[in-house]
Parts: C-alpha cells; sequence; structure tokens
C-alpha cells in the first residue's frame, strides 16, 4: 500500500490567479499587503479554482482501487473564517476526494515525508522536493507545468523527476503501485527515466 502526499498551492489549487486578483483589488504590488487582505478574506481558500479540473476526482478513484493512502500538505496561513484545516478539507471533498486527510505542515517537508514513512510526494515547488529527497526515503516528484532548465538539472541530482501536470505525476505513482500479477512493471517504468 502506497503512502502519497500532494502539495495544494501552484500543484492543485490556483492561487496565482486568486493572489493577482486581491492584487488588484487592493491596488498595491507590495507581497505583505496582498498578504494581509488575503488573511482577512473570509475562507479565502475555499475560493481557488483547479488548475487540473478532474484530477482530484481521479485521485480519489485511485486510491480506492490501489488502496494509496492520500495525504495533502500545505503551509497556507490562516484567514478570516473556518480554519485552514477545514477549508482545504471541504475544497478538496468539491474537487471530488470524498474523505481528504489534510495536513499543515509548517516545517520541513522531508522530515515530515519521513515521519510519514511517505513513498511519494507531488510538489510544485523545487526546494520540497530536493528537502524530501534529503532527508527522507521518499520520491519526490516536481510539477514545473513551464520548462526550466537549470531548475530541472537542479532537482536532476537529486533524482527527481519532472512533469508538466498531475496527472503526468499521478500516472508515475500508478506505474509504480505495486501489482502481484506484474510487480515489476512499475519499477521498470521509474528505471526507464533513470530515477529507479
Amino acid at each position: 500500500m502506497l503512502r502519497i502526499a500532494c502539495d495544494l498551492d501552484g500543484t492543485l489549487a490556483d492561487l496565482s490567479s486568486a493572489y493577482r486578483e486581491v492584487e488588484e483589488r487592493v491596488h498595491g504590488d507590495s507581497d505583505g499587503l496582498v498578504w494581509d487582505a488575503i488573511r482577512n478574506t473570509e475562507n479565502f481558500w475555499l475560493r481557488l479554482e483547479p488548475i487540473e479540473p478532474g484530477v482530484v476526482r481521479t485521485l480519489f478513484e485511485l486510491s480506492l482501487q490501489a488502496r494509496w493512502e492520500v495525504f495533502f500538505v500545505t503551509q497556507r496561513p490562516g484567514t478570516a473564517g473556518e480554519s485552514v484545516q477545514r477549508q482545504t478539507h471541504q475544497w478538496l471533498v468539491r474537487q471530488g476526494f470524498e474523505t481528504p486527510n489534510v495536513l499543515t505542515v509548517p516545517g520541513s517537508r522531508g522530515k515530515a515525508a519521513q515521519a510519514l514513512e511517505l513513498d511519494f510526494l507531488i510538489d510544485d515547488l523545487p526546494r520540497n522536493c530536493i528537502d524530501v529527497a534529503s532527508d527522507s526515503r521518499c520520491q519526490a516528484i516536481l510539477v514545473a507545468r513551464t520548462e526550466d532548465a537549470d531548475t530541472e538539472d537542479t532537482v536532476a541530482r537529486f533524482r527527481v523527476p519532472v512533469v508538466r501536470s498531475v496527472a503526468e505525476a499521478i500516472d508515475i505513482v500508478r506505474a509504480s503501485t505495486p501489482d502481484p500479477r506484474a510487480a515489476p512493471a512499475g519499477k521498470r517504468w521509474l528505471k526507464r527515466l533513470g530515477f529507479a
């Protein structure tokens, strides 16, 4: 049974668009001013759009079929209204994941991955993927929607595969899911990519 964690903002949820809307509303380009406005917005985290519509539902369905243990990790700051964990939980349910496990992880993703004995982490931030690769046995997968050769070269040194979507990351996890009838298939797939 695989244990998988998936980041929220920039990975599943479109924080960038929501951030820009707040930035336009407050008529300022100060990062602190925008975050103050976000913190004062009631249930801000419930307002975000999915980056890849349907992918959360797909993750849920595959978790049932393959018996994956899935965790959603975030470092979101609190806002007015419900707690970060509750807003995130409700957002995931709306996107089709019926029983999400939401963890607010303020510190190192690597230490969290080690403590949770994760097999995979799907994240959009290179530093989180490197942290996980350095501090745990978890396989990090970087979701980089646009090509950046320098970033990709850096994470490659830590044996972190780079994909362009969460759907592609899920394909890697699915290919690595133990199957008694074809157990070596997932390993061969990762090996073909040069990460196993």
